[in-house]
């Protein structure tokens, strides 16, 4: 059995597994998360369900490659349908449904008195606002016993002061992060590509990746509850990525928007065989460069060559030379050579 295979309990929650389905389009409805529960997932969270009408503009989501813009509101589906409809299917069904709710403490302070009485395994708080989040855990708290999540934002200047003071209010895992915004797009130079005034949104999958890590990795120094890394986590070296800054749970969504639910097998077969590369060296090289090229494994495929603006890889009549004193250590010749055949050492 693999790791993420093995059954756990994140943040109070018993899980049978390592992927959490974030809130999104995939968990607008019992129905949807009954797929998502088929498809693998451990756990889904609802899209937020809040007081006020969550109906999307037309034209809500743009892709860009591996990013994605929306202007996506929350779950346009009332409370009274969640609870009596919505939560019960997904329930008969055996899923596991963290009910996400926002975005205000008054939002908390209404609707989680009555989705506690639901089939739900636990809440998750989120709010655009950070002087909002750390009232509404302790909200939720003081009116269920079921554990509450939070979603942490990126947005926010001081979310690690903000992360802290959830965890200090008895929050039981924090979710990080949060898609970037406000961004715009323009769809050939001309049109916003969203269908929001002025085309404003909020950024998530690949584009945010970097960002999302390092969040992960300062909250994980500091907190010591479970973290969800959420954030442009598309393929198995994302996840070890994600887990190497100390996330003790996955989730996903713009990787299942973009190449559907059966992305999380693949994503897991990824992780079933060893990679090449399970992380960098814990210290780099250092003093001068001294570029190594195995010969026997070097297809003078010349990508290094193209690649290098420092000028250390030279292709003379086909054979492959390199000039050490040109190397500026910046490492990319070896982290992305198809044949695996470049070493740089001090």
């Amino acid at each position: 059995m693999s790791w993420f295979d093995e059954p756990r309990t994140i943040g109070g929650i018993p899980l049978k597994g390592s992927f959490l389905m974030e809130s999104g389009p995939f968990g607008h409805s019992g129905a949807s998360i009954v797929a998502c529960m088929e498809a693998g997932f451990s756990a889904v969270s609802t899209e937020t369900i809040s007081r006020t009408d969550g109906t999307s503009p037309w034209w809500n989501l743009y892709q860009q490659g591996e990013t994605l813009y929306n202007c996506s509101k929350w779950s346009d589906l009332s409370l009274e349908q969640w609870v009596h409809q919505e939560i019960p299917y997904a329930a008969s069904k055996g899923a596991v449904i963290l009910a996400t709710v926002g975005h205000t403490v008054e939002d908390v302070e209404s609707i989680v008195p009555i989705l506690d009485q639901s089939a739900i395994a636990g809440f998750k708080v989120c709010s655009y606002h950070a002087d909002q989040i750390v009232g509404m855990v302790r909200a939720a708290k003081r009116r269920t016993n079921l554990p509450v999540w939070v979603k942490i934002s990126a947005n926010w200047p001081n979310f690690l002061e903000l992360a802290l003071a959830c965890e200090a209010e008895g929050a039981d895992a924090l979710v990080a992060i949060d898609t970037l915004g406000p961004v715009a797009f323009f769809e050939e130079g001309e049109h916003p590509a969203l269908g929001s005034p002025n085309g404003v949104g909020w950024m998530s999958g690949a584009a945010i990746h970097g960002k999302a890590l390092y969040v992960i990795q300062e909250i994980r120094c500091h907190a010591s509850i479970p973290i969800v890394g959420v954030g442009g986590i598309m393929d198995a070296p994302g996840v070890r990525r994600a887990r190497a800054a100390g996330a003790d749970l996955i989730g996903l969504c713009s990787a299942v928007l973009l190449y559907g639910l059966g992305c999380l097998e693949r994503i897991q077969s990824g992780l079933r065989m060893k990679p090449v590369w399970d992380s960098f060296p814990p210290a780099p090289p250092s003093g001068p460069a001294h570029i190594q090229v195995d010969l026997d494994r070097c297809n003078h495929c010349g990508l290094c060559v193209k690649r290098c603006g420092y000028l250390a890889f030279q292709m003379v009549h086909g054979h492959l030379h390199t000039i050490d004193r040109n190397c500026r250590r910046c490492g990319l010749c070896q982290q992305t050579c198809p044949a695996i055949s470049i070493t740089a050492k001090g």
